[in-house]
């Protein structure tokens, strides 16, 4: 993208379900920005992707709170007929893995003309095998056999279609790092973040019980003794839901209003500890922010820890340490 002269850049985004997503992106077309001159425009084309579950669709408004404020960037909501502004450079930004919908009505708007296609990362299953996306998808509902499909297809298609990578994390010579440029981008949207008067704990929950993994029972449980142990540690502890659950489940506890991405929550970023299974957002508060995160999982649900690739285990080790057994929280928050 540098080495090119063009000053003109028309980008198509698809794929963001999260606010995490759109700040993956973000963090690319600032970079695309830093390559254009005080003339250049990147005019970007926002195409909404559906929700997962009930959380609450990501949209163009907030595109427009988190892409970079720069007057050189245009944003719209969708595309109209697919088709690229004459005389820019064509440019594709999709999430997890090129959307094949997109890129044939793309092909089928602009012909032979050139389309740089940019992969940014969907999350942690970003860095899985074609098996374990395979036993993902399967988990959301999927049937054997479809789900097979789908995994073999996503890795495929992803290898032969995808023009650069833009990962949040990436394996060196020292191991895995975070990519910098997202480190900064995630900072940026939680400046100012302090801590509580009182020291607080957060516990990020997972839609477990919706996705049909566990009965709501024994999830709460798990819930309620994650809770008793860091009030045992003196510490504050708030129930943080994920944007597709219930909320309603955790009536008992003190539930945090905030239902969007944990990594841009003063509260969360600001806290003295932060519990939960090996979420993203575990990943991503520990690395971007150096939280003390706190990896506890409901025994029943630990298959989700090891049944993992290569890649996710070492990502695991290098940014969340060691699993703790329910048992022992309090002793690790003392």
């Amino acid at each position: 993208m540098s080495e090119t002269h063009n000053d003109h850049v028309h980008a198509v985004v698809t794929g963001a379900k999260s606010r995490s997503h759109v700040l993956y992106i973000a963090s690319y077309l600032r970079r695309v920005l830093q390559d254009l001159s005080d003339a250049g425009r990147l005019r970007v084309s926002f195409v909404p992707a559906a929700a997962f579950l009930t959380a609450p669709a990501v949209g163009v408004e907030d595109a427009r709170a988190l892409l970079p404020d720069d007057p050189r960037l245009s944003l719209e909501e969708g595309m109209a007929g697919w088709r690229f502004a004459e005389g820019a450079r064509a440019l594709y930004v999709s999430v997890g893995t090129p959307g094949l919908k997109a890129l044939v009505a793309l092909r089928r708007a602009n012909g032979v003309r050139p389309i740089h296609v940019v992969v940014t990362d969907e999350g942690i299953g970003t860095y899985g095998s074609w098996t374990t996306r395979r036993d993902a998808i399967r988990r959301q509902g999927a049937a054997p056999v479809t789900a097979t499909l789908k995994a073999c297809l996503i890795a495929a298609t992803g290898k032969a279609l995808t023009s650069e990578r833009w990962p949040a994390y990436r394996r060196t010579s020292h191991g895995w790092e975070v990519t910098e440029a997202v480190r900064a981008e995630f900072r940026a949207h939680t400046e100012g973040a302090s801590r509580s008067v009182r020291r607080s704990a957060v516990i990020l929950t997972q839609p477990f019980v919706d996705l049909g993994l566990i009965d709501e029972k024994r999830y709460v449980d798990y819930v309620r003794g994650l809770v008793a142990s860091c009030a045992d540690a003196g510490l504050e502890p708030r129930v943080r839901a994920h944007p597709a659950e219930d909320v309603r489940r955790y009536d008992e506890f003190e539930v945090m209003r905030s239902r969007g991405t944990a990594e841009l929550d003063p509260l969360v970023v600001g806290a003295d500890a932060v519990l939960g299974g090996p979420s993203t957002a575990l990943i991503n508060l520990s690395a971007m922010f150096g939280a003390n995160v706190v990896w506890v999982s409901e025994p029943s649900l630990t298959f989700l820890d090891t049944d993992v690739s290569e890649a996710q285990r070492q990502i695991f080790a290098a940014f969340l340490g060691r699993p703790v057994r329910p048992v022992d929280v309090a002793a690790r928050l003392a």
